[in-house]
């Protein structure tokens, strides 16, 4: 094998992992978003429930109000 051959191989695996870590950061991005997606999702639904727990507990003290 020549030395210009060693480098072209060389220079092919650098390309490889130059397009390896490109697809890594990619899907680490992705992730991240798809996790600040669902931590909004949660924090919504838990908006919702709380929500829901003061109206149930209104209606608690409005009927005892009532009694």
């Amino acid at each position: 094998m020549t030395t210009g051959q060693q480098t072209g191989d060389i220079a092919n695996k650098i390309e490889d992992i130059a397009r390896s870590i490109t697809t890594h950061e990619t899907n680490i991005t992705r992730f991240e978003r798809e996790k600040n997606d669902k931590i909004r999702d949660y924090d919504q639904l838990i908006s919702r429930e709380r929500n829901e727990i003061k109206r149930l507990q209104q209606l608690i003290a409005d009927l005892k109000r009532q009694m």
